[in-house]
């Protein structure tokens, strides 16, 4: 007899921040306390290198996705910016 294997996917706690991320290449959460910043940025990290089928994609585009963060701890809020690497500002892209 074959036994059927029933695989159950569960959302991971970070993924719809990574998911927001992909999405509109920015994502900004308030409200979080100083001691888990560290935390969330990591686990945010994480996500990003986890996913292979985004860094497939980005390659195949030519693009080198850096993820930025900035952290407001006066307003308590975390900011997730995605940034191509590739991207660099030329004096011809200026049209100068």
């Amino acid at each position: 007899m074959l036994a059927l294997l029933t695989l159950t996917l569960q959302m991971r706690k970070y993924a719809p921040i990574w998911d927001q991320l992909k999405k509109t290449g920015r994502c900004k959460i308030a409200n979080i306390p100083a001691d888990r910043v560290a935390r969330i940025v990591q686990a945010v990290r994480k996500e990003k290198w986890r996913d292979l089928g985004f860094k497939y994609l980005q390659a195949e585009a030519g693009r080198d996705m850096r993820l930025d963060v900035k952290v407001d701890t006066e307003l308590d809020t975390i900011e997730f910016y995605l940034v191509d690497a590739n991207n660099t500002i030329t004096v011809e892209s200026l049209g100068g």
